[in-house]
């Protein structure tokens, strides 16, 4: 009966003498013919009536999963991180896998806001506490009107027993925010009533923002390049499947690229009937490809230009589309040939393409993981040639540009976001002129993220997700060692075996700390150790894959703080950043839910700088929607699927 598994699973007697599970069975016997009875175990916050399915349902993870009436609140707070540690400790108490019954038991776990009193029509998207309270009523109506068991963390007593009377629960549980290690003994506690394994993550929780500046730069030359040219025609008709090709070569000393293409079609007023014929430049290099233009030329002239970094010199191809952006009778427009005509009729195009010669330079300075607000200065004397500046990441994709012309032997380029990893500065000439042209860059950016931070928030995400897998409540540890409130659980739950997750390097005083808590006479501790991040990501990938065969989940998350937008869209977004407000608590919770490990950006260079480029274009881009170079997309993509495959997860 799922009742039973249930009761039992809640219980968390995995690994007690067989003496005691049969009492513990005995128990969810009497559940069954008391359902008022709370069930073993969890604070006797889930009973066995609570289950919302009956047996379970084919879940995000594809394999069995039992939600239950219970919610856990975490009170949000934009300015630390102790709520986001808690949420993290609340994790396994909120969505656990039972090996014994082969499925997962999960719960609604939330950073809680209460509505905003009045909010701004600009605010409205930033209002928390409404979704919270969508989400709750559709929950509890899901739950038979009424939840089993509410549990909220950090938030006034007054407010969690009208948030129990508004969602009807029949039991409340009430507990203090604060320190981290202090918040997540007491989650633990209150959750199980004893246990043999706990999870053990070291990270120092009271980190702050860090005030690191770090500025340098370098110097060369742009070599004496003859530019190329070329010019081709074509007449193409509407399709949606025919592209036109046209080759060209690009020397080994060109660093940039750019196509221009025009069209005409025959007849009168061309500036007018060329509109809304939707032709499309595309740029390959070999056969993949690395720009594309599709203006949409209703109100412009029938123009389209591509451009890109030369990645890999050698053969490319111009490839002009024509695709069909209307029908011969649409609603209200007349019938007749002469529209048919000049709907289908082929279009003339002429494209004219330009390569550039130009240098690159390494920088040699490193950005830490979460480096901002870069500026990139590039200077050169002679003040009649015209050069560029490209800043392009550790796959060579481009993160950003200055290209203007005439600037009068100066580019100011500034970048939002810089991952971890090597960056060159590539300088183009743009003027088409030779002669070697000898220049400067300077340039400086932000690094507010600390290597003891991104250290232990990596690990203690990772922890979150291995603890539901066990099983387990999750603790923490300092770098300094263990505090009392993490004994304190430890003695209260009975826990003889620690999983001590530690990516800090202080491995050795934590685990003898631990291994020399108890005296004689007393159960000892038994600690294994991770502190190699692809173990411990393969260790928690392993544990996913019971109940289920095949499938690998990934969840992949920043330790980057959340910017806020107004709706307006006149607003000068983003509004700010809330350095407390984190999405790594969020991440490990799906993570569990879907049985598998968390990928954090920051931990891994390849991830951290695709995702710089990505926040970066899009937030440079999101007014005008242009289309992101596809040879910079291709570059980061590719970083991705590599990091995803070197940590087993392909």
């Amino acid at each position: 009966m799922v009742r039973d598994r249930i009761g039992k699973v809640w219980g968390r007697y995995d690994g007690l003498s067989n003496r005691m599970h049969l009492v513990i069975v005995a128990i969810a016997v009497m559940m069954i013919v008391a359902p008022y009875l709370s069930a073993a175990g969890g604070g006797g916050s889930v009973s066995p009536s609570d289950p919302v399915g009956t047996v379970g349902f084919f879940s995000v993870a594809e394999r069995s999963s039992a939600p239950v009436s219970k919610a856990t609140l975490i009170a949000f707070d934009p300015r630390d991180l102790a709520d986001d540690l808690a949420y993290l400790a609340a994790v396994p108490a909120s969505t656990f896998y039972s090996e014994e019954d082969g499925m997962s038991i999960s719960s609604p776990l939330l950073f809680y806001q209460a509505p905003m009193e009045s909010p701004t029509v600009e605010q409205t998207a930033l209002d928390g506490g409404v979704g919270i309270e969508y989400l709750m009523e559709d929950y509890v109506t899901a739950c038979g009107g009424q939840l089993g068991s509410l549990m909220t963390v950090g938030v006034p007593r007054s407010e969690a027993e009208t948030l129990q009377s508004k969602w009807f629960s029949k039991e409340l549980v009430v507990l203090e925010g604060g320190a981290a290690p202090g918040a997540a003994a007491r989650i633990a506690t209150a959750n199980w009533d004893w246990a043999r394994t706990g999870v053990v993550a070291v990270l120092d929780p009271t980190v702050e923002p860090v005030d690191v500046s770090v500025s340098g730069n370098l110097s060369g030359t742009v070599p004496s390049v003859a530019p190329g040219h070329g010019t081709f025609t074509g007449t193409i008709e509407p399709s949606f499947h025919v592209e036109q090709t046209h080759s060209f070569e690009v020397g080994d000393d060109h660093k940039y690229v750019q196509a221009v293409m025009d069209w005409t079609t025959p007849g009168p007023f061309p500036a007018l009937t060329q509109r809304g014929k939707e032709l499309g430049l595309h740029l390959y290099s070999g056969e993949i490809m690395v720009a594309l233009s599709t203006e949409w030329n209703a109100f412009s002239d029938a123009v389209d230009t591509a451009r890109s970094f030369v990645y890999t010199p050698g053969p490319w191809t111009a490839a002009v589309v024509f695709i069909p952006t209307m029908g011969v009778n649409g609603a209200g427009l007349p019938e007749g040939p002469d529209r048919s005509q000049r709907v289908f009729e082929a279009a003339q195009y002429t494209i004219t393409y330009d390569l550039y010669g130009g240098v690159d330079v390494p920088i040699e300075d490193i950005p830490a993981p979460g480096t901002k607000n870069a500026v990139f200065s590039l200077s050169w004397a002679d003040s009649g040639r015209d050069l560029g500046l490209f800043i392009r990441g550790p796959s060579g994709q481009e993160i950003a540009s200055a290209l203007g012309r005439n600037t009068g032997g100066h580019q100011d380029l500034e970048v939002s976001e810089l991952g971890s990893g090597m960056y060159t500065a590539s300088v183009v000439a743009l003027d088409g002129l030779t002669g070697e042209v000898d220049f400067d860059v300077e340039y400086t950016w932000e690094e507010p993220m600390s290597e003891a931070e991104v250290e232990g928030l990596v690990g203690a995400t990772e922890a979150a997700v291995l603890a539901s897998e066990l099983n387990a409540p999750l603790l923490y540890a300092t770098p300094s060692g263990v505090p009392s409130a993490t004994f304190e659980a430890l003695d209260t739950l009975g826990i003889t075996d620690v999983q001590l997750v530690d990516l800090t390097g202080h491995t050795a005083i934590v685990s003898d700390q631990l291994e020399g808590h108890r005296g004689a006479g007393q159960p000892g501790i038994d600690v294994t150790t991770h502190t190699d991040l692809p173990d411990l990501i393969s260790t928690i990938a392993k544990l996913g894959q019971r109940g289920r065969e095949g499938r690998q989940d990934v969840v992949i998350t920043t330790l980057n703080p959340w910017s806020y937008w107004y709706t307006d869209s006149n607003a000068d977004n983003p509004q700010g950043e809330e350095w407390g407000g984190r999405y790594f608590g969020p991440a490990a919770y799906a993570a569990a839910n879907h049985g598998c490990p968390v990928l954090v950006t920051e931990s891994d260079p390849r991830l951290s700088s695709s995702a710089a480029w990505h926040n970066e274009y899009w937030l440079r881009t999101y007014q005008s929607r242009s289309p992101a170079p596809v040879g910079a997309m291709y570059l980061t993509g590719s970083q991705v699927i590599d990091a995803v495959g070197s940590f087993g997860l392909d």
